[in-house]
């Protein structure tokens, strides 16, 4: 099949690159609110590679792993945001 085979491999390094490049955009970022900013698109994108990658193997368990990974993310930068908020850097 042609989207298991090429489609999925090509998209996993598309999405990795992109994670790469999220993660040396956080460590040049100067504010808060581009630190928030790029985590929470690398915790998107780990989600997204996981995902693909469960797609990819055939394990559903994976989906389960992304889900809560996309929450915990979420959480992290629900925090983070809060924690800025009340330091006075946001």
């Amino acid at each position: 099949d042609w989207s298991s085979d090429v489609a999925l491999p090509i998209s996993i390094v598309f999405l990795l690159s992109a994670l790469i490049l999220a993660f040396i955009l956080l460590l040049r970022s100067r504010t808060g609110f581009e630190r928030i900013l790029y985590v929470s698109l690398i915790s998107t994108l780990i989600a997204a590679e996981i995902v693909l990658y469960a797609v990819y193997a055939g394990e559903e368990m994976y989906l389960d792993v992304a889900l809560v990974f996309a929450l915990l993310g979420f959480m992290d930068v629900q925090f983070f945001s809060v924690y800025l908020r009340r330091k006075g850097n946001l």
